[in-house]
């Protein structure tokens, strides 16, 4: 009987696991979107291959945009080195307490007015925070005229409205200020603190206007207030270096607030009154409080330079979180004509690669993919987003969130299958950072409403700019790419 030999079995082993451990670290990083069981690629039943991808950089088209009800909006100004300048404004209308009602407590005498404040509730910041970082705002008075209250809502493109008479009042503050309290005396035993509020001081002679009216004439209902006062227009300075997030909705902290002074009985009597902008909770208003949020871009710098380099394909895309922001536009020529076969995973990764100032202007937290028809109309892979009727997409499943390793992961199997097996259209596919986009639900669907989906992708409007390795980046590890498993069909 031959005696076990270790010499020779322990070099077996060590082979053996060499050669089998690195074929399963592969589908290691595969499967991290969590998809459940994909088979190891063993080279005999299970394959991968890398597919190149062809990148181009472009501005972003259909992008209609609007600040809803409950949304943050974007006030003041950014420059960034790598994009270029941001420049954000709001226009809003604020309502009395009620309608048919003189809002404010007349006892003995007419009411004399103290001051009047504009506050808006901060909700946060994007850009350079730092100590010495202030955000200025002016505010003015919107012309009567200009279509304000057509509509609740505008898109982030819309022309500014026109604004009529002086400023009204101007407010300069630390961005690194709003996080301390304020001691705020709203009547003789009425006072209280408040934070993360901007607080502007408005001019007392715009504020008598409003202690003049009567319910005979701009109290009686809100068309007669509405063409009395049409709103303000909140706008930042031209210096700014960050833009800062309010929210109107927020009715403890968003209102204008008239402090004033009545004789009752013959002793002076100290009050106040808000006005708000969201009349939803009143039943005599007939609409909601109207908004609108305008986004400009003065692009720059390298951002600008690749959009007009006149190149097919771009080295590097330079997404910018709407609106209006910037697309990366993907084509991938190997899966037009791919034999058919199983597909396990199609995984689409981007690489974020470093930038100048990326620390003071951080990355969208999430982007979005769909695919582009020659019209270009925006078409969502809507069986790898989610198959329920979420207005959000399955970030899980389909992917679209920064991770830990600065890469946004797609899965887009089902999209592949569908091209490999069932003949469907190989459509250039876009990559952007929208807060909310609308896409169709197919292809051959139509433009009916009923093919339509909004999808919310990030929380705040003109958040985050990430520069991205392309198709043909010099670094490979970098450069976008598409990983496919699959099993041959026998």
């Amino acid at each position: 009987m031959k005696k076990f030999s270790w010499i020779l079995f322990v070099p077996f082993c060590i082979a053996f696991f060499t050669v089998l451990f690195p074929s399963c670290k592969k589908i290691n990083e595969a499967t991290e979107l969590g998809n459940g069981l994909i088979p190891a690629v063993d080279n005999i039943n299970t394959f991968d291959t890398v597919l190149e991808v062809q990148t181009n950089n472009r501005l972003l088209f259909n992008d209609s945009s609007q600040v809803g009800a409950a949304m943050d909006m974007a006030l003041g100004n950014t420059n960034d080195p790598v994009f270029g300048a941001t420049n954000a404004s709001m226009y809003f209308d604020l309502l009395p307490p009620a309608v048919s009602t003189y809002p404010f407590f007349n006892r003995d005498s007419l009411p004399i007015l103290d001051s009047v404040v504009l506050s808006l509730s901060y909700k946060g910041a994007y850009g350079d925070t730092t100590a010495g970082s202030t955000l200025s705002v002016e505010v003015s008075e919107i012309a009567q005229g200009n279509h304000f209250n057509d509509s609740p809502f505008y898109r982030v493109d819309h022309t500014p409205f026109a604004t009529t008479g002086p400023v009204l009042g101007t407010k300069t503050m630390a961005f690194n200020a709003f996080k301390d309290s304020v001691r705020i005396v709203r009547k003789p035993g009425d006072t209280i603190k408040t934070a993360n509020e901007l607080r502007i001081r408005l001019d007392n002679s715009f504020g008598n206007r409003f202690l003049q009216y009567s319910v005979t004439t701009a109290y009686k209902n809100d068309t007669a207030f509405r063409q009395a006062f049409n709103g303000l227009a909140v706008k930042g300075s031209t210096t700014g270096k960050a833009l800062g997030y309010f929210n109107l909705s927020d009715l403890a902290k968003s209102k204008m607030t008239f402090y004033y002074r009545v004789r009752k009985n013959g002793v002076i009597d100290t009050n106040y009154v808000d006005f708000i902008h969201d009349a939803s909770t009143d039943l005599n208003f007939k609409t909601r409080g109207t908004r609108a949020n305008f986004i400009q871009r003065t692009r720059s710098g390298d951002f600008q330079a690749y959009l007009t380099n006149g190149t097919a394909i771009d080295d590097k895309l330079f997404i910018q979180a709407g609106s209006p922001g910037s697309a990366g536009i993907l084509t991938i020529p190997g899966l037009t004509n791919m034999s058919n076969r199983i597909v396990h995973l199609a995984e689409l990764t981007f690489s974020r690669i470093p930038s100048a100032e990326e620390a003071k202007f951080p990355p969208p937290p999430a982007l979005f993919l769909d695919r582009v028809d020659p019209q270009d109309v925006g078409i969502s892979i809507l069986d790898d987003i989610a198959t329920s009727t979420s207005s959000s997409p399955s970030y899980s499943l389909f992917g679209g969130r920064l991770r830990p390793d600065s890469t946004y992961r797609f899965n887009i199997t089902r999209h592949v299958q569908g091209i490999v097996s069932r003949a469907e259209t190989n459509y250039q596919l876009r990559v952007y950072a929208p807060v909310k986009t609308i896409v169709l639900v197919t292809p051959s669907g139509g433009t009916a409403s009923s093919n339509k989906r909004l999808v919310d992708v990030l929380p705040q409007i003109a958040y985050g700019r990430v520069v991205l390795g392309g198709g043909n980046f010099a670094d490979a590890s970098k450069k976008v790419r598409l990983r496919i498993v699959y099993s041959r069909i026998r």
